[in-house]
């Protein structure tokens, strides 16, 4: 009967030891899955500063080039108004 009692000992110590190890795998998850969902956090506030310039930077270059269509224009039109007056 002894045996019996140490057999089901030894199966008892074995269910708690593969327990203790498995909730220190879902402790080590649980702080990956924290650190990684941290850097999703960060990354996506980055990427909204980056939209958020890229939008300024566009709407620049869009200003620069109007600027330069319209000095454009203009000389082409000071051009044809001297053509014409001659």
């Amino acid at each position: 009967m002894s045996t019996k009692v140490a057999s089901l000992q030894k199966q008892v110590e074995d269910v708690t030891a593969v327990m203790n190890s498995n909730v220190n795998q879902l402790v080590a998850n649980s702080e990956a899955l924290n650190s990684l969902k941290d850097n999703a956090n960060s990354l996506e506030s980055k990427a909204n500063v980056f939209n958020q310039k890229a939008k300024n930077v566009r709407k620049a270059m869009w200003w620069k080039d109007m600027k330069m269509k319209a000095i454009l224009a203009g000389v082409v039109l000071v051009i044809i108004l001297i053509i014409i007056r001659k």
